[in-house]
């Protein structure tokens, strides 16, 4: 009897918590149209002085080009596409952003990370991707008769992927660092099969490739940052000059893992390359994040986490900015 209660009442709760879910989202899509919006979530809108008809169908090339109902004062882009604002984040007044809740003590940062000497042609830097599948997008060519909303200055079709993923961008960061007379392992073992297990994967790989090749002293995990605005258009870190992507050191903290005893190091590494990169191309690094989360870096001291441009990044944008991160990492290890 209290088995065949307790199965019915598994059967009942999910009943309940789905139909009231469905009437509170009820609600929420009639106060949503209620603003003048359509309901359908099918098209995105971006943020421009232009009144576009409702159900707006357009023609470029032959193809229905179809429209998001638009209320006045936002433009529709075309079912499938995402706008890019190409943007420089950086910010002079910050080396260092902490989103951790760890207290950091200053005087523990002005202890700087002494270098490993560069000897023998054993490997002295690991490269590997926990996320080898982050891939980048191809802009698409703009129809003449679309006018792109302001700030946006290109269009990528959500299905347009790349060929080239983050591990072409390790592949050149390490052939830059390979030219310079270091040894380099680049790691193309593919972590996110399943992104859930992706970290502890990863962690696993770092681990053997210590075990394997002692005279590892620096891990760079290179990944690429999802950048966005409010209006769903992707945000693409560049410098100035509009050709290379930014990039961003992530170090991890000890907050969520007792065992990172590290992290000082981790720290004050990021920011002595940081340093070296302002002072070679300002504006190419963005502040260094400080987060609650280890990102593996509990398993050796000279581990960082390297984003390298965004989802909304050309790979050649992305190639660029590895490219002179690379030269000015080997700049640093040869200087000390």
């Amino acid at each position: 009897m209290k088995k065949g209660l307790i199965i019915t009442l598994y059967g009942i709760v999910p009943l309940f918590a789905f139909v009231s879910l469905y009437f509170l989202l009820q609600a929420a899509v009639e106060d949503f149209t209620l603003t003048g919006i359509a309901r359908s979530d099918l098209y995105r809108l971006a943020n421009v002085n232009a009144d576009i008809p409702a159900d707006t169908e357009l023609t470029s090339g032959g193809d229905a080009v179809m429209f998001r109902e638009a209320p006045i004062g936002l433009m529709a882009l075309p079912v499938g596409t995402h706008g890019v604002i190409q943007k420089d984040l950086s910010d002079d007044s910050a080396q260092l952003v902490n989103l951790s809740r760890v207290i950091l003590d200053p005087a523990l940062l002005e202890n700087r990370t002494h270098f490993s000497p560069i000897t023998g042609k054993e490997p002295l830097v690991l490269i590997l991707h926990t996320h080898n599948s982050e891939h980048f997008l191809s802009p698409m060519e703009i129809p003449g008769d679309i006018v792109l909303p302001d700030g946006v200055t290109a269009l990528f079709r959500e299905d347009a992927y790349s060929r080239e993923t983050v591990m072409d961008v390790g592949e050149t960061f390490a052939s830059v660092v390979k030219e310079n007379g270091i040894g380099v392992i680049h790691c193309t073992i593919q972590h996110d099969e399943n992104l859930n297990t992706a970290w502890q994967a990863s962690a696993a790989t770092v681990a053997a490739y210590l075990k394997a090749f002692p005279s590892i002293r620096y891990i760079i995990d290179i990944h690429r940052d999802t950048l966005s605005d409010s209006n769903g258009n992707w945000i693409s870190p560049l410098t100035p000059d509009g050709k290379t992507a930014q990039v961003r050191i992530a170090v991890g903290s000890d907050y969520e893992h007792e065992t990172h005893a590290d992290y000082v190091k981790n720290l004050t590494l990021a920011m002595t390359w940081k340093e070296y990169i302002d002072e070679q191309q300002a504006s190419l690094c963005l502040p260094i994040s400080f987060v609650n989360q280890s990102l593996n870096q509990e398993l050796s001291a000279g581990f960082l986490t390297l984003y390298v441009g965004s989802e909304g990044s050309t790979f050649e944008q992305a190639k660029s900015g590895a490219v002179r991160t690379a030269e000015i990492f080997c700049m640093m290890l040869k200087n000390q």
